[in-house]
């Protein structure tokens, strides 16, 4: 009798254990699904990754600018200078530098053009004080533009920003394709 008793108390915790497993895989599997869920709404609206990944590389392009004696500044600082209203130490504007090396580096990249399958690309940096609020934007290049919008069909943009306390200094560039 006794080992009867026992075998329905091992069997009892064996059917308790199995429960409580079933109970945590499917919690697991229904955070799972709201993360894959949360990730793929996300992904539909975030930047694309190619344009993102070139902005985020361009940020560490040295130009041929000298803010800060003795070294050439990389485009981040530029855009920091440039915000700051600094020029370069041979006087030029650090905003016309960035705003050419930017136009360089779109151009040989990706080319618009009637006959070109990128039809239209557009460059803006600016200030935003608050990502949340579009309204927070103080353009410091408004756009570097090259081809005709009018053509497009498909667009593409990404964007890169550097934080600038208390806000983003944020470079943001468009692509169109027909």
């Amino acid at each position: 009798m006794r080992k009867i008793i026992k075998s329905k108390h091992a069997q009892q915790e064996i059917v308790g254990f199995v429960i409580i497993i079933v109970i945590v895989a499917v919690i697991g599997v229904i955070f799972l699904g709201i993360s894959l869920r949360k990730s793929r709404t996300q992904d539909m609206s975030t930047d694309d990754a190619e344009i993102a990944n070139f902005l985020s590389t361009s940020a560490k392009y040295t130009s041929d600018c000298v803010l800060k004696e003795p070294f050439y500044a990389e485009l981040q600082d530029l855009i920091a200078g440039c915000y700051s209203g600094k020029m370069c130490s041979d006087n030029r504007n650090s905003c016309d530098v960035l705003e050419l090396v930017y136009k360089e580096m779109t151009e040989s990249v990706w080319p618009a053009g009637a006959d070109r399958p990128i039809k239209y690309t557009k460059l803006m940096i600016y200030y935003q004080a608050n990502s949340e609020d579009p309204s927070t934007k103080n353009f410091i290049i408004e756009a570097i533009e090259q081809g005709n919008s009018e053509q497009c069909s498909a667009r593409r943009s990404g964007k890169h920003s550097q934080y600038k306390y208390p806000g983003n200094l944020v470079v943001d560039l468009e692509i169109c394709s027909a």
